[in-house]
């Protein structure tokens, strides 16, 4: 019996459709239009993408938001 290998290589877009950076955020598109603050890149056909590296950073300060907010509660318990 021979044996195969078989080498994919999958490469994560950049730039998302509002759609896809919803979905990737975990939010329906209505609460991610709500939520996020991460502001669109628009192309010169109107187009809008947004960034995961920035979405990325948005979520971890969230993140960070909540674990300071529980170090506050903390202390004053």
């Amino acid at each position: 019996m021979s044996k195969a290998t078989l080498s994919i290589k999958l490469t994560q877009r950049r730039l998302m459709k509002l759609s896809e950076a919803a979905y990737y955020c975990g939010l329906s598109q209505r609460r991610f239009a709500a939520a996020c603050d991460v502001s669109p890149i628009v192309l010169a056909d109107g187009t809008r993408l947004w960034d995961v590296n920035e979405l990325d950073t948005w979520i971890d300060g969230l993140k960070q938001a909540a674990a300071d907010d529980d170090a506050i509660v903390s202390r004053l318990s």
